[in-house]
This record gives structure tokens, C-alpha cells and sequence, in this order.
């Protein structure tokens, strides 16, 4: 059973990463990482550190190419109805957003925020576009 479990998990992050080509499709450098920790082993010193049992499927957008500077940055309008369409699949999958890492709303820096704070910036005005990478991560509940 363990193997199928793993097998229908491997299923999950390959759906994610047909939805997430839509945002490559717009020009965006993006990946779908896995990470499954079990019976407690610890990943590689330097690595994130994972919860022993857990598995997680972190999304990663860089950006694209935007103005005349030519920095990757992403469009928060652009991306959020796909990111909203992968929370909504994994929801149904069994997994729940985690954390999602954007830029400061309130000067430099990131903020960690939830997607319904993510959609109010958005639909508000408050976030527009944002700078290098961004994090979205759900967990297996």
C-alpha cells in the first residue's frame, strides 16, 4: 500500500504540472517540487527540513521578462486564477495550503500570507506585481 500511496501522490504533482503550463505558456519560469519525508529520515544537510511523515508539493513561480530593465517579476493578476484552480485540485486531493511567500506589502521584504489574503491584495490593488521567486506550498493532511 505504501507504494500505491506514493504512486497516486506522484499522480497529484503530474496534474499540477499540466495546470501549472498554463503560466509557462505565459512566458512565467515556474516548477512543482515534491517533498515526502517518512519514517523520520531528515533530508540532506543544506535542505529544507521537512516534517518526519509528511509530504508536501511546493509550487515556485520566478517571473518572466517585464519592461525595459528585463528583471523577471511576476503579475499577481495573471498568475492567481491558476494558482486558485491547483488550490482547488489539491484541496479535493487532500492537501491544504501551507504557506505561500510573496513580496512585502508593507515596504521590502516577503510576507507570508494565505490565498484569501492573496486574492483581497489582488482584487484591492494592494499587490500587483512582485520581484524574483515566489512560494506556494500545500501539505498533505
Amino acid at each position: 500500500m505504501k507504494y500505491l500511496r506514493t504512486f497516486n501522490e506522484s499522480m497529484a504533482r503530474e496534474d499540477v504540472i499540466d495546470m501549472m503550463l498554463e503560466l509557462s505558456d505565459m512566458g512565467y519560469k515556474c516548477s512543482v517540487d515534491t517533498k515526502w519525508s517518512g519514517d523520520g529520515e531528515s533530508t540532506d544537510p543544506g535542505q529544507d527540513q521537512w516534517i518526519s511523515n509528511q509530504n508536501y508539493i511546493q509550487l515556485l513561480i520566478v517571473g518572466r521578462p517585464m519592461g525595459d530593465e528585463g528583471y523577471d517579476k511576476v503579475k499577481y493578476p495573471e498568475i492567481l486564477p491558476t494558482i486558485n484552480r491547483i488550490e482547488s485540485f489539491l484541496k479535493s486531493e487532500g492537501y491544504e495550503m501551507d504557506d505561500i511567500t510573496v513580496r512585502s506589502v508593507s515596504g521590502t521584504g516577503w510576507d507570508d500570507i494565505t490565498l484569501k489574503q492573496l486574492n483581497d491584495y489582488v482584487e484591492d490593488g494592494t499587490l500587483d506585481i512582485g520581484w524574483y521567486q515566489h512560494r506556494f506550498l500545500f501539505k498533505k493532511v
